[in-house]
């Protein structure tokens, strides 16, 4: 497929590349965080989003931001809080530890998770717990945490919109990822949703050759955040088939797009 060289240009720093974006291969070794963070830079990206499994040495990945020019204003961290209470405890100082760590990068916000292995009143209680003792820390260290739809508990909207209004504004949020919530009721929860979101995962699967997303309503999804001034972090996730320069190419134009249509509607009713 030709470059688009209008999206190829240096992309705004609101706008991450997600290290998910290739696929397995940072998995099985087949491409190193550093190679990632070249591609970043190849594809016009000013800022990215790792998580703590890309980070295994944050001396060396903090220099090759630096070296770079790379921003990081968001990191995505691994956590469950429905399992057993010791594994709870043992996620509750992961993501402690490690929100020190990504103060350390410049990061404004983490992603995290609330888990996925039950639902029930005891799941739920822990959750409120760990975050009850999560939440203290990370606003000490100036790092927002950002709850993302990501399964379980976290694709409920009454119980999302339960756990952001009980801690400070600005301190917790959510981030919406358009593919992790169910076909059947995105719609519904994206709007519902949308006033809690402080992050988004711009996600995306498969484009016609309309440069149309074929899986999830995503210029829809996109211009309804924007309809209500979301103001934070876009952060692209490609999930598709390779090329995945391609997917993120396709995905970006999508979202710059449908960004700027907004602007001129609202220039138009002004």
């Amino acid at each position: 497929m030709p470059v688009n060289q209008g999206v190829r240009c240096q992309l705004e720093a609101d706008v991450s590349l997600a290290v998910v974006c290739f696929g397995d291969e940072l998995k099985t070794g087949a491409r190193s965080t550093l190679e990632f963070l070249d591609a970043a830079v190849s594809l016009g990206f000013r800022s990215v989003e790792l998580c703590d499994r890309s980070v295994r040495d944050p001396a060396t990945v903090r220099q090759a931001l630096r070296d770079r020019d790379l921003a990081m204003p968001s990191i995505a961290l691994r956590n469950d809080f429905t399992g057993d209470r010791a594994s709870v405890g043992d996620d509750v100082n992961h993501l402690i530890s490690w929100l020190t760590i990504a103060a350390s990068f410049g990061c404004r916000l983490a992603r995290v998770w609330t888990g996925w292995r039950r639902v029930d009143a005891t799941a739920r209680r822990q959750i409120i717990e760990a975050f009850d003792e999560v939440v203290p820390h990370a606003r000490q260290v100036g790092v927002a945490l950002a709850v993302e739809t990501h399964g379980g508990l976290s694709n409920d909207p009454a119980f999302l919109e339960d756990l952001c209004d009980r801690y400070p504004d600005g301190a917790f949020g959510l981030c919406l990822d358009f593919g992790n919530i169910p076909a059947d009721g995105r719609r519904f929860a994206i709007r519902r949703l949308a006033r809690l979101t402080n992050h988004v995962h711009v996600k995306s699967y498969q484009f016609d050759d309309r440069g149309v997303e074929t899986t999830v309503p995503l210029t829809w999804a996109i211009g309804e955040l924007d309809r209500i001034g979301f103001a934070g972090q876009w952060v692209i996730e490609y999930e598709g088939s390779p090329p995945y320069e391609a997917g993120i190419d396709q995905t970006v134009a999508a979202l710059r797009s449908t960004l700027r249509r907004s602007a001129l509607d609202a220039d138009r009713l002004a």
